[in-house]
């Protein structure tokens, strides 16, 4: 379902993916932000793109915290 919505791209790169690629599926709104946890608020990403995110957004700091 999340494949088909994204068109097999991953909405952060724009790049197809393949069949070797790790995939993750990430909240696109955090919910610690008040988004909702159903699907769609939910994207398929690389999990080098999603790491990438986390870590650009804050996400991990209020983890932390």
């Amino acid at each position: 379902m999340l494949m088909k919505k994204h068109k097999g791209k991953c909405p952060i790169c724009q790049e197809y993916f393949t069949s070797e690629d790790n995939l993750a599926i990430e909240h696109m709104i955090l919910q610690s932000l008040g988004g909702k946890n159903n699907m769609l608020n939910k994207q398929l990403v690389h999990n080098y793109c999603r790491h990438t995110k986390t870590a650009s957004d804050g996400s991990c700091e209020r983890k932390r915290n």
